[in-house]
């Protein structure tokens, strides 16, 4: 067994047991452990034992990197993903989306789907793919957010007068009034002239 180096967040009481495929409800919890060591570390190579590969080989078996042998290759697998800051992402980003599909595999699921929905758990918890640099959906959802109200702020610079917004071209006074329904008005605008603004009553 693997020596751990912080409080262990799974306990075997977490997992039910799945003898038939080599994992008891101890063997997740100390899977998960490792897992989380492994992650906490910034996937450092001293974590990645050959027991731990082969673990993690037969959990995620989309993550693990063959040699021409067919062998599970740790070589390989550590260069390609170890040993850069991108390697590392898509790592995390593989593991996160491994535990969200059952891979038509409904058997493994069956066995494993306790252990996979933890780990994601985990991972969203502690926004590990944020940690990594990964654009996630909120990411993107605060960039298309900033993006529109830059754009938003900026339609509003181009007509100084509400007088000369009302007679804007159609399609920027449609994107302008959806935009405005969508985050109100710049704080620029009086409210006298807010009151002209047909949206914003």
């Amino acid at each position: 067994m693997q020596a751990l180096d912080f409080q262990s967040p799974f306990s075997s009481n977490q997992f039910e047991s799945a003898v038939l495929i080599g994992f008891s409800s101890e063997t997740k919890a100390e899977f998960a452990n490792n897992f989380v060591q492994f992650v906490l570390s910034g996937f450092h190579k001293k974590y990645l034992t050959n027991e731990f590969y082969l673990q993690l080989s037969n959990v995620f078996p989309a993550v693990a990197r063959r040699d021409k042998e067919a062998f599970l290759s740790l070589e390989l697998f550590e260069k390609e993903y170890l040993n850069t800051m991108v390697g590392k992402r898509c790592l995390i980003e593989s593991l996160a989306k491994y535990s969200l599909q059952d891979l038509g595999n409904r058997a493994k699921w069956r066995y494993l789907g306790d252990l996979y929905t933890s780990l994601r758990e985990w991972i969203d918890e502690n926004m590990m793919l944020e940690a990594f640099g990964c654009v996630t959906g909120n990411k993107i959802k605060e960039v298309v957010e900033l993006k529109e109200r830059q754009e938003l702020k900026m339609l509003f610079a181009k007509f100084h007068f509400i007088e000369e917004l009302l007679l804007a071209p159609r399609q920027e006074r449609e994107r302008l009034e959806i935009l405005v329904e969508k985050f109100g008005l710049p704080q620029i605008i009086s409210q006298e002239n807010a009151s002209k603004f047909p949206i914003a009553a």
